[in-house]
């Protein structure tokens, strides 16, 4: 019986204990600001973002919504770009509103999910962006 509760107790816990996804990447550059600042630019482009606004001088980049397929599926990307450093997070879409009719809701994307929801194809996205990027490259979680 003590073994039966200990065994209970361990199954409740280590889920606890997992790691949580990450949701940002940070890419460290051995570029100047201005370098670094244009080449995010270039490699959002390649990818298939358009740029909603972008400020060099506080080293912000905001993407407008990129779609994903017929069903509404969408993401976007917040960018700072610190010096010779870029974080990098993705808001994501899954079309919940069309079978709801609520207003659209974007959340945090995580490296989590099915292959085609909107999470992974950011994350994917932020991957794709990042290796364009060039540099050291890093996932990490931050709590919003």
């Amino acid at each position: 019986m003590k073994n039966l509760l200990l065994f209970i107790a361990l199954l409740v816990t280590i889920p606890m204990m997992a790691e949580e996804p990450p949701n940002n990447i940070r890419i460290t550059t051995g570029l100047e600001h201005n370098q670094t600042f244009r080449k995010v630019g270039q490699a959002l482009i390649n990818n298939g973002f358009s740029i909603k606004y972008s400020d060099m001088d506080l080293g912000m980049i905001n993407t407008e919504e990129k779609q994903y397929g017929i069903w509404g599926v969408a993401s976007r990307l917040i960018i700072t770009v610190d010096g010779n450093t870029v974080t990098m997070r993705a808001e994501a879409y899954n079309g919940d509103s069309q079978l709801t009719g609520d207003e659209r809701l974007f959340r945090i994307a995580e490296k989590k999910g099915a292959r085609k929801c909107a999470q992974m194809r950011a994350w994917t996205d932020m991957e794709a962006i990042a290796k364009d990027i060039g540099g050291e490259i890093e996932r990490l979680r931050k709590n919003y």
